[in-house]
């Protein structure tokens, strides 16, 4: 989560392509699973454009999206 100031930076891509990366190298999972509150001004389409999909769940009131970490194509 990057404070409102500082978004639309590059920031949080980065950080987010670090955690990916990070994550895929490790080699202990298959997926990366994340939620977030629909609504105006969600992350819907930023997750989106890192190749984060919905899967499908709900976490109460949230969208549960997934990136597979075995496909190289993704971010």
């Amino acid at each position: 989560m990057i404070d409102q100031r500082f978004q639309r930076r590059g920031i949080g891509r980065a950080a987010m392509l670090q955690v990916i990366e990070h994550v895929r190298r490790n080699g202990r999972f298959s997926s990366l699973l994340l939620s977030y509150v629909p609504g105006p001004g969600s992350p819907e389409g930023f997750y989106r454009s890192l190749g984060f999909r919905p899967n499908g769940r709900m976490d109460g009131q949230e969208v549960v999206m997934e990136l597979p970490l075995t496909d190289a194509s993704s971010p």
